[in-house]
Order: structure tokens, then C-alpha cells, then sequence
């Protein structure tokens, strides 16, 4: 080795040996203590969370509020509020020139967005059915409407904590709602409370399934965040227009959100043996409503005031399994079946059979599964339940503030896909793929959520999982 090389490799091993490395605090005392101690020999730390907000927002509060605003003007954007925007084709190139001045503002700190596996292959398997579509232009257009979709949900989870994001959801919720009801007491005034509740969104369905959106949303700000007045209000809020929309399914979904927020919130104060034997009672509850829904499933439609036909829904799945049968296993070309308000695809066959074997015309399927049949067949079903099956795995154990929150998230757009595309519906997409990086980042890997004893708060132990197993790092902000 020449003299330079072995001289400048001294020089640098001398000064690391003198240069005490640079604390994550930028605390000078912390970080000679820190120096001075063997890293296999430090504690572990322990962060309170209820306290704090160095920890809500680590990468600075200004940075939390520029992602939050773009995260909720993004969640107002794919929500489709035809009564007040125009067309999603327009509004989208807003969201791109927002997404692009973000990230030009914070340029010196931005992430590439990660993107999940799951959401990765089921785009791919959506592009490579242009090869056998029916419409392949068609096809690409619908990939690239989605896509866009996803690429923001992630850049924006990606850069902004699980608190910038349900924050943004909570924001544009209460837009949301200002806006409704501003265009809705009118409709109240001249017609009564018995007029239909369509809002900016122009059917209560999607009034319903939006706020049961963001309600999960505020209810995962609400967990962390717990002393904030308007996110109280928000849940309130949001709580009332799902009731007042009549939507059965709203209805089931908001039982559904409540539930699992109010189950989280247990699961978190708990010990070991608690835990234990609370997914023993939940083990026992499901069965037991597993066992009697399907005996009172008649008294249950007539609670709800709901036909045994769902509102009509049965024949259409049935139309909609019958028209697939030609295209089983691939289907006829994503986004080349459906006349979505959001992306309309041009007359087709597919379509007109649908509609002559369930004798009306319908704009989609009504459920997340049956509305891709026609579309990518059986594998993309596959695809998109893999996707569902994997955010759902990466939430056991709560252990970390992105797992809590996709837990919460979860439920709400599952049950509502029952009865509506959520997979399709831009909104629904944007919430799956947020989702599925809260599930895939390994940000949250190293943020364990451990009950305080005596405390009643929660303990957040940070463990680095690039730093070898079993050792801890000592990690603040």
C-alpha cells in the first residue's frame, strides 16, 4: 500500500478514535456518555409517548405539517367530490403539481417512496393485462390512474410520520364535512330532514364510505394524540353524517372502526397476561358471532331495513360471476369493463351482458372481489387478497405506531368492501396502499409499544434492526 493511502487510513482511524460519533439529539453530554459506554452494554431507552412530540414529528414539526397538508389535500382530491371539483383526470394533475411542489420545498430531506411488494405485483399484473384486454389503451390509462394513486400514498407515508398522516386524513375529513354540510342544510331547509344525504359526493354510499375513511384516520390521530379538542370533534363529527347517511353498511363499518380502536386502546394498557386474556374474550366473541349471524341474518337485514337481495347487490354479483366465465382466470383487461364516475371505460360486451343478465344497468359490481372478476380474473383476485392477507399479518402484535395504525385503518375499508369496490374506488386505493407501507417500512420496526407500569401510558422501546439482534440503540427524536 503507498505511504498516502496508509497514512490518511491512520489519520481516520485516529480521528474516529478521538471524534465521539454524532448523537441522533445532537446533545454534546448525551453524546459523550454515549461514546464513553460500549454500545452491546447501553439500556435500552425508554420514550414516553403520551409526552412525546419530538418523537410524533422526528424530522421537525414544519416538515410534519407540509406532509400532513399534502396528505390531506391528496385524501380530498381521490374522495371524488364531484359537486365541488371537476373531473378526477383535472384534479389529479393538481395533486401532481402539489406532490411536486412539496418535495421541491422539502428537497434536501425527501425519500424515495417505498413501495410495497404486494401493491408492486398487482400493477404489474394490471399492466401485463394489456397483452389479452379488450381495450388495451384503456388498460394503460386505468394503470397509470392508479398508479399515480399509489406513488403518492407512499411518497407520502414514506416522508411523513403515522402522525403527519393520520393528521391529514382528520383534516381533510373535516373539510369534507364543512362542505357537506354547508351544501346539505340548505337541502334540509327547503325539503326536511327526511331529504337524502348527498353532499358534495353527490350518494350517501359514498358519503358513507368516505367519512368511515376518515374517521379510522382521526381515530388513529386520536390514540396518540388523545387531548386534541378537535380530533374529538372530528370523531363526533364524522360519527353523525355515517348515521345520518342510513347506509347499512356505513352503519356495520363504523361498529366495525369503534370496536377495533377501542380494542387497540385496551391491547396497548395491558400486560403480557392481560393480553392473553383479552384475545381469548375476542377469540370467544368471534365465534360466538359467527355462529349466530348466519341464524339471525334475516332479523339483522330487517334491523338494518335491507331486502335479502342487499339492496339488489345478489343479482348483480351473480350477472357479474356468469359474464366472467370466458375470461376466468386472466379477465378481459383492467379498467376495460366498469363505467366508473372516476374513470369511465367505453362501451363494451362484457358490460352489456352483465347488464342483460341482471336486467338493469349498473356502473359497477358493488363488492372489491366481484368488480375485479370482469376485469383481472382469478389471479388478480389472488393478487388483491394477498395484498389484504399481508397488511393484515404485519399488524400482529401492535408492536410498533405504523401497525396500530393500520389496524385501525383496516377494518372500515374491509367491511365496506363488502357492498362497495373499494379496491376501485380511488379513495379506498389510496387508504390500501398507505397501508401497506405503514405494513412494509421498517421505520416502525425498531418503535416497540410497551405498557409504563403505574403509569398509564405507553412506553415506546427502540430497538435498531440494522445494528444486530439483541443489541439496543439508544435512539431520541
Amino acid at each position: 500500500m503507498p505511504l498516502t493511502s496508509t497514512y490518511s487510513v491512520t489519520r481516520r482511524m485516529k480521528s474516529d478514535k478521538v471524534r465521539p460519533p454524532r448523537h441522533a439529539t445532537g446533545s454534546w453530554p448525551r453524546t459523550l456518555v454515549s461514546f464513553s459506554t460500549p454500545r452491546h452494554a447501553r439500556p435500552p431507552k425508554a420514550i414516553d409517548a403520551s409526552r412525546g412530540r419530538r418523537h410524533d414529528l422526528p424530522v421537525g414539526r414544519w416538515r410534519g405539517l407540509l406532509w400532513s397538508g399534502l396528505t390531506c389535500f391528496a385524501f380530498v382530491i381521490v374522495s371524488n367530490p364531484s359537486s365541488w371539483l371537476p373531473s378526477m383526470t383535472t384534479t389529479l394533475g393538481w395533486l401532481i403539481l402539489a406532490v411536486a411542489v412539496v418535495a421541491l420545498v422539502d428537497m434536501r430531506r425527501l425519500r424515495l417512496p417505498l413501495v410495497p411488494w404486494p401493491l408492486a405485483g398487482f400493477l404489474l399484473f394490471c399492466a401485463a393485462s394489456s397483452l389479452w384486454s379488450q381495450n388495451p389503451s384503456m388498460t394503460w390509462k386505468a394503470v397509470s390512474f392508479y398508479g399515480i394513486i399509489s406513488a403518492v400514498a407512499c411518497l407520502v407515508v414514506s416522508n411523513g410520520t403515522t402522525l403527519a398522516l393520520a393528521r391529514g386524513i382528520t383534516w381533510a375529513g373535516l373539510l369534507l364535512a364543512a362542505t357537506t354540510l354547508w351544501m346539505q342544510v340548505p337541502v334540509w331547509a327547503t325539503e326536511g330532514l327526511g331529504a337524502a344525504f348527498e353532499g358534495v359526493h353527490g350518494n350517501r354510499n359514498i358519503v358513507s364510505y368516505t367519512f368511515t375513511l376518515t374517521l379510522a384516520g382521526t381515530l388513529v390521530y386520536a390514540i396518540f394524540a388523545p387531548f386534541r379538542l378537535l380530533t374529538w370533534l372530528g370523531v363526533g363529527l364524522f360519527t353523525a353524517i355515517i348515521l345520518t347517511t342510513g347506509s347499512s353498511t356505513g352503519i356495520i363499518a363504523l361498529a366495525a372502526i369503534l370496536i377495533t380502536a377501542a380494542w387497540v386502546v385496551l391491547h396497548r394498557r395491558l400486560g403480557t397476561y392481560g393480553r392473553v386474556r383479552l384475545h381469548r374474550a375476542t377469540a370467544l366473541s368471534a365465534l360466538t358471532m359467527g355462529a349466530l349471524v348466519p341464524i339471525k341474518f334475516d332479523d339483522l337485514l330487517t334491523w338494518l331495513g335491507r331486502n335479502s337481495t342487499l339492496s339488489g347487490r345478489l343479482p348483480i354479483w351473480e350477472a357479474t360471476i356468469e359474464a366472467s366465465s370466458t375470461a376466468l382466470i386472466g379477465g378481459h383487461g383492467f379498467g376495460t369493463v366498469w363505467f366508473y364516475t372516476w374513470l369511465q371505460a367505453p362501451p363494451n360486451p362484457v358490460k352489456d351482458e352483465i347488464e342483460t343478465i341482471s336486467g338493469s344497468p349498473r356502473t359497477h359490481g358493488h363488492n372489491s372481489l366481484v368488480d375485479l372478476l370482469p376485469q383481472v380474473g382469478l389471479i388478480g383476485i389472488v393478487l388483491a387478497l394477498t395484498a389484504v392477507a399481508y397488511a393484515v399479518w404485519r399488524t400482529k402484535g401492535l408492536k410498533s405506531r405504523d401497525s396500530v395504525a393500520a389496524a385501525v385503518l383496516l377494518p372500515g375499508l374491509l367491511v365496506c368492501s363488502v357492498t362497495e369496490p373499494m379496491l376501485a374506488i380511488p379513495s379506498g386505493w389510496f387508504v390500501l396502499s398507505a397501508v401497506l407501507v405503514l405494513a412494509t417500512r421498517r421505520d416502525g420496526a425498531h418503535q416497540v409499544v410497551q405498557p409504563l407500569r403505574g403509569s398509564g401510558r405507553d412506553t415506546i422501546l427502540q430497538t435498531s434492526p440494522n445494528r444486530g439482534a439483541g443489541r439496543p440503540s439508544v435512539k431520541v427524536g
